[in-house]
Parts: C-alpha cells; structure tokens; sequence
C-alpha cells in the first residue's frame, strides 16, 4: 500500500511526459538543494524552503548535513514548511539533548530513587567514560515518530524527492552518503555530535555527526542528478584573533580550520549561495526557532533573482500537497520482538500494552516504547513499522528492537543546602545480579548527615506487577531542638536498619505493600545542659503506599507525590519498644496555564507509645527543602528554620504558585499553616503561618533555589540557598 502511495505521488509531481516517441530534446534541469549543519541554526532552513516553495522554485533533489538532514528529510518525504516550523517550535530541544526521557514512563521504583548529576558505565568491573553523554532514545523516537509514513521505503531516491544524509565514518573520517536503509536512522548518525550522542552503527561502520567531514553536503546533492546545485550554509566563519582569548577559544578555532576548509570547497559546487544572516545566535538558540526562520526567508528573497536567472529555461511548479505525512494512525496486524536474549517476551509483551492487531497512534506507540526504556531493562528501545504481502492483502508489522546492554552505573551528585553545608553522594548500581529484572544499589552520602545503604529489589519482569526488596542502613544525622525560636540542643542520631518490603506497583504510578522492618538507634546529646546516651531496638510492620505523577523530577508542573504509612512496634511480638507512627503527606500541582501551576500540600502524622517513642520518631516541621534521612517525619515549613517544630503529631497545609520564565527560571510563592503538637487537636489558633518566595534555575548541575521565607511572628525573614538534587 505504502509502495503504491509513493508511487502515485512521484507521479503527480514529476513533469508531463513527452512519450516514448518523443522525448523532450531540451530537459529542464534538475534543481538540487544542500542543507549545512549548524545545530539551531539550521531551523533557517526552513524559511529558505519556504520562499522557494512559494516562488515556484522546483526542488528535484535533497541532501542535509546534522540539523539539515533533518530539516531534508522530513521536507524530502511531504512534510511542507509550515509543518516544520510547527515541528521545530514545539519540541523541547533541551530535553533531547540531555536525554531526560517523559517521567510518566519511568517505573515508580525510579521515581523514587535519587537523581545524580553525573553517571558512568560500569564495563568490565570497572567504571568507563561512555561513548556518548546522551544515548539517543529520545531524539531517535522523535525522528521515529515524525517518519512514520516513509518507514517501508528503503531507498531514499523513491521519496517524492530524492534524499541523502551525510555522516562521518568514525574509523576513517570520510563523509558517508546515506541515500538507502532507514530513514531516521540515517538521521540519526548525520546528527550524532562526537561526545554528545554515542555513535551509530549501520552495519559495518561506526557514524557520527557529518559536520566533521562535509558540513555542506553539495557534492551529495549532485550524486543525486541535481543540474543546479542551491546551497544554504548557515556554518559559522572562523573566528577573529582578537576574539580568540581562552583555553576552549583556541580549542575551538583549531578544530574549525579543517571543517572551515572542507565547506569552502564545498561551496565551489553551489551555483546559488544562500546565506542566511546568523550574527548573534548561537547553535543552541533552540528558542528562537521563528526568528531563525525569518532571517532564512529574508536571506532566500534576496537570493531569488539570481536563482530565476538560472531557472530562465525550466518552468515554475508549485508543490502539492502530499497526503504521506498525514497519518494519525495506523492498524497494526503483527507485533515482533528483536533483540531480547534475556527478558521474558510474554513479559515485556505485557508492558507494552498494545492491543495487536489494532488501530494505534503514533503516541500509543509512544507511549509504550517509553514505558519498556522507562523499566531500565534496555540500553535503547527502536521500533519500525514493516510491511508483509500475504496473498493478495498487505500486513502493517511494528517491529520493536531490544539491546539488552546491561546498564551498570557508577552516579555521582553534590549538594549544597544553608542548614547542612555542602553533601557529596556516590552510588553504584548493578542490575541482574541475582536474577533477571533485579537492581543492587550501594550508596554512600558524606557530609553533615551521613548514610551507608545497600538495597536489592526486583519486579517481576518489564510487565508485572510485584515488586521485592531488601534494604539495610546506616544513616548518623542530626536533630535540632528548640525552644522560643533557639536552637538549644543538638541530638546526635545513629540508626542501623535493615528491612524487607512485599508489594504491588500499580503501572507506573504508585506502589503499595507491606515493610518488615528490625532497628537499632542511638541518641547522644552534643549541645544541652543535660547530657543523656539512649539505645533502642525495636521491630515494626508498615503498611506503605506511594504514588507519584510528577511531570518533572524538579519544579515539576502537573502531578501528584503521596505518601501514605503506617508502622507499628509492640513488645509482645518481640520489639524492644511499643509504638505506633502513621503519617500522611500529599503533594499536588495543578497547571493554571501553559507557564503557571497552582500547588497544594497537606500533611498530617500521629504518633503513639509515651516514652517508648524514639526522638528521631518524633515529627518535624521547619526548612524551605525536602530532607531524605528521614522523610516521613521531617517537612518544610516556609518562615521556620530547620526542624524549628517538634512533636508527636504534625498538622501543616500549604498552597502556591509556580510561574516559569524562559523555560528554565521559576518564581514560587507559598504561604502555609500548621503546627507539630504533643496532642491531638484541630485548632488553628494554635498553627504557626508562614509564607515566601523561592527564585529557582534549572542548570545541568542540578536546581540552584532561594528561598526568602517569614512566620508572622518572626522579626527577619530567614534566607536559604539551595544547590543540588534532594539526597
């Protein structure tokens, strides 16, 4: 079906025939386009193709380099410039760059896991720099995904317009045309940036991004038959010596002269040269895609009267529509798996969740890819849609490949918090250790507070639904007390733990069990006028549920956090203590408007057992930041210092606003209200409120935030600086 449809639409766009008796003595010439590389850049691309598109200009050929092989193909297979503008403004560049894949498909086991700002491969027992900062999921799903219709075609000449992408042979450093094979793929390579993204491999050879070799793919345009070659370069010029200042500058401008060189010869091919006015913008201005479009137009319009005296001979067309990009949907008749060698197929069929054969979206399919790489089972998870004849119908396959790839990681974070200084985190996490699907994580965190955790847990496989664990702990942190506003003592806790949880997950939102937990806590005294030394042992059953929906890891937009536990300790089944701590805390952002959220926190706990109930049992209220030692009895409190409330019971509610500026700065206000307490009561005369502001930035080093807060009974409003991922 897909064969005839191209078919049919290289006939409607190619010229009337003469017939066989009399060809055409004078053929008008073919028209070939070169689109250089140049990261953001490159979206003036698109305003060039549009001028020429509007002054009838026909385009017989196409070729692209990086951004440009992008733009190419996807205007080579029926995409029309308003579509690419739409494309280009509506992605998060950003996220594909730093391989931050939609948090919906993450597992909840993920979600509640700690996030580091640098990870390395573990290879042979030993960490190893990765190939590539970014593995490439994200953006190969995206080109995926846009390229659905032109999946069966195998040779890039029977697009409506004949296509390459040019990438670099990472063994050799020669520019490879590739004019066959799969599309996104092939677009994929041309933009694997060395370093960045990890290479690509097309059967023999190891491909990078083609900007190293021919940024401006001209000679390729020709291999394609073009007569008259149209060059748009958006590559930047050697810098001057006089801008040339630091270590990288010069760096920079050494790597420059080869490339600079190549596309200079590359330039003697083009008989039109467009050039589009770059000054001012960098390769990473991915917000300014509509202005870049604009300076690629207004360059074309000044290109246009030499491009018609060229055209002189060869008559004006205007391009069709092409119904080839506009699927919605497609009916699956065959799913196929490849790749696995581990994983169990009626499992990860499972946690696809696509109902074969049937009628699916491109975000059905989404959708389901991300949850299996979410799981992070896969190194990377591809799909393609195929085509079969079974006698005389013709059968849509979605192939789904698997790399089984063990993902080792080796992570590291930095924390910086006003109340605890600086904190350092390592963590090392093996997968299948025991069994398939299993993860073993070993953390350590230095610092002010410090924590030793050895964890194992496991789901049933990509699809199920129960979920094992096992922890053991160490954490030594300390308790402030206060007393009229002052700190007047510092509480030295050691605790050692070790635990087994027996649980649900519910998709990948929430996960509900039962905790098994044995414990051994010291409490030394540093700071009072009464010094005391006390040990605990104890055992508690929990009953646990957390749920997360969180649309970001930080300053998040949508979602929900819950927390619900309750644990019990009692001598006669053992435990050196009796007592009982139940706590819930539930957390809510509501988008008001594509930059703005309302949020909403509430947080009740209750605690029981007189003077078996251990100090760090007791609930804690202060601090503009989440603290993960104890994260079910220690809150924020906007106005209060750090652990400024103790109790044996927390009553606090909270309500705000997040605005987002630039996409990366945010401003949230909060104002809440509550209280720790010795009893049990509801009587806001006796809750303490509070309000303030946090400026927030994300950066690649982790959210920076500062946070001026007040309570209206304090005479200076406290100021906080936060730098790092909660750890």
């Amino acid at each position: 079906m897909t064969w005839l449809l191209v078919a049919t639409l290289l006939l409607a766009t190619a010229p009337a025939a003469q017939g066989p008796d009399r060809p055409d003595p004078h053929p008008p010439a073919r028209v070939g386009i070169a689109l250089s590389g140049g990261g953001a850049k490159g979206f003036a691309h698109i305003g060039v193709l549009r001028v020429l598109e509007e002054a009838g200009v026909p385009i017989d050929a196409i070729a692209g380099t990086s951004i440009g092989s992008l733009v190419g193909g996807l205007y080579a297979i029926g995409y029309t410039p308003e579509m690419l503008e739409e494309v280009t403004i509506g992605q998060d560049w950003e996220a594909l760059f730093i391989d931050a894949y939609d948090r919906r498909s993450w597992t909840i086991e993920s979600k509640l896991a700690r996030k580091y700002l640098l990870e390395l491969p573990i290879r042979e027992q030993r960490p190893q720099l990765p190939a590539g900062l970014v593995a490439g999921q994200r953006i190969s799903q995206l080109l995926t995904g846009l390229t659905w219709p032109a999946h069966p075609v195998r040779d890039f000449r029977d697009f409506p317009i004949p296509y390459a992408a040019v990438a670099t042979d990472l063994e050799t450093g020669d520019p490879v045309a590739l004019d066959h094979g799969f599309l996104p793929e092939a677009m994929r390579a041309s933009m694997s940036l060395p370093t960045i993204f990890v290479p690509v491999t097309i059967g023999e050879q190891v491909l990078v991004d083609g900007g190293l070799s021919r940024n401006l793919p001209a000679q390729d345009v020709r291999d394609l038959g073009a007569d008259i070659i149209i060059c748009s370069d958006v590559s930047e010029p050697l810098a001057p010596a006089d801008s040339i200042r630091t270590l990288l500058d010069v760096l920079d401008q050494s790597i420059a002269f080869r490339a600079t060189a190549l596309t200079e010869e590359q330039r003697q091919l083009c008989d039109v040269l467009i050039e589009p006015d770059i000054e001012g913008l960098s390769s990473l201005a991915f917000d300014r895609a509509s202005e870049l479009i604009e300076r690629g137009e207004a360059a074309t319009r000044e290109a246009l009267p030499q491009i018609r005296a060229l055209l002189h001979q060869t008559p004006a067309r205007r391009r069709e529509d092409l119904p080839l990009t506009h699927i919605d949907s497609v009916y699956i008749h065959e799913l196929v798996l490849e790749g696995l060698r581990q994983a169990p197929e009626r499992s990860v069929i499972e946690g696809l969740n696509l109902e074969v054969p049937g009628w699916m979206t491109r975000e059905d399919v989404d959708d389901a890819i991300g949850t299996a790489y979410g799981t992070g089972l896969f190194a990377s998870v591809t799909y393609r849609l195929g085509e079969t004849t079974d006698r005389d119908s013709t059968r849509t396959v979605l192939a789904v490949r698997f790399d089984e790839e063990k993902r080792d990681r080796l992570g590291f974070s930095f924390r910086y918090e006003t109340r605890y200084k600086a904190s350092l985190l390592t963590s090392a996490t093996l997968r299948n250790v025991l069994q398939y699907g299993s993860v073993t994580r070993l953390s350590l965190r230095l610092g002010q507070q410090i924590q030793l955790t050895g964890q194992y847990f496991r789901r049933s496989g990509p699809g199920g639904a129960l979920s094992l664990g096992a922890r053991a702990e160490y954490s030594q942190a300390p308790l402030d007390f206060f007393e009229d506003g002052r700190r007047v003592a510092e509480v030295r806790v050691d605790v050692m733990n070790a635990s087994g949880f027996a649980g649900l997950a519910l998709g990948n939102t929430a996960l509900v069990g039962t905790l098994i937990k044995g414990e051994y806590a010291q409490n030394r005294a540093s700071i009072t006028a009464e010094l005391f030394d006390e040990e605990d042992t104890f055992y508690t059953v929990s009953g646990v549920v957390r749920a997360d929906t969180y649309d970001r890891d930080v300053f998040p937009s949508r979602g929900l956090g819950l927390l619900l536990k309750s644990e019990w300790a009692d001598r006669s089944i053992g435990s050196g203590l009796t007592f009982s701590h139940s706590v819930i805390d539930a957390e809510a952002y509501l988008p008001l408007h594509r930059n703005a959220s309302l949020l909403a926190r509430v947080t009740f706990g209750t605690s029981s057992g007189g003077d078996d109930l251990p100090a760090h049992y007791l609930f804690f209220l202060g601090g503009s930041s989440p603290y993960l030692i104890f994260p079910d009895r220690q809150f924020p409190f906007f106005g209060l210092e750090t652990q400024e409330r103790r109790g044996r019971h927390v009553q606090s509610f909270l309500l705000g606003l997040q605005l987002r500026f630039a996409d990366r700065f945010f401003a949230i206000l909060r104002v809440n209200a509550g209280n720790t307490l010795d009893r049990w009561h509801f009587d806001p005369d006796d809750y303490t409120g509070g309000y303030g502001l946090t400026l927030g930035l994300r950066t690649p080093f982790g959210p920076i935030t500062a946070s001026l807060a007040e309570t209206t009974l304090a005479e200076w409003p406290d100021f906080t600086v936060d730098w790092g991922y909660p750890f």
